[in-house]
């Protein structure tokens, strides 16, 4: 079993700003993840929402999935891992909701963990917890 970390996206400035280019804004490293289901709730109203969503990528700090319905940006959301094993959860803030290009419909939310991912969450997702895939766990 091998965890992918995600190439770090070069952002930056204009070049003739003087600012550093490429430097990354985010505190924690992305990973893909192994289990990729998840369930996302969230307030609309005096209603709680809650969809089935699938898990882009995660880091301690955030997250992001895709979805075809959710909170709006600002909103404070709930998300817990669906796998062997069902997550903890954790509460989480929508910093950001995008269409996604070539999928009608659905949304690219970008998440941030409130105050960050707890570790249950995270190794679910990523496949780390004993029985959690099909390789053996390590001593």
């Amino acid at each position: 079993m091998s965890i992918d970390v995600i190439e770090m996206e070069a952002r930056g400035i204009g070049a003739d700003s003087g600012a550093h280019v490429g430097v990354e804004r985010r505190e924690t490293p992305r990973f893909t993840p192994l289990v990729d289901r998840l369930w996302l709730g969230w307030w609309d109203g005096e209603q709680f929402q809650t969809i089935g969503s699938q898990l882009i990528d995660i880091s301690l700090g955030g997250a992001a999935i895709a979805c075809t319905d959710g909170p709006e940006t600002g909103d404070d959301a709930w998300f817990c891992v669906v796998g062997p094993r069902l997550s903890g959860g954790t509460r989480a803030q929508v910093v950001g909701r995008e269409p996604m290009p070539g999928s009608p419909g659905v949304y690219r939310l970008r998440l941030r963990f409130l105050p960050r991912c707890p570790q249950d969450v995270f190794e679910i997702a990523l496949g780390l917890l004993p029985g959690d895939s099909a390789e053996p766990a390590l001593p």
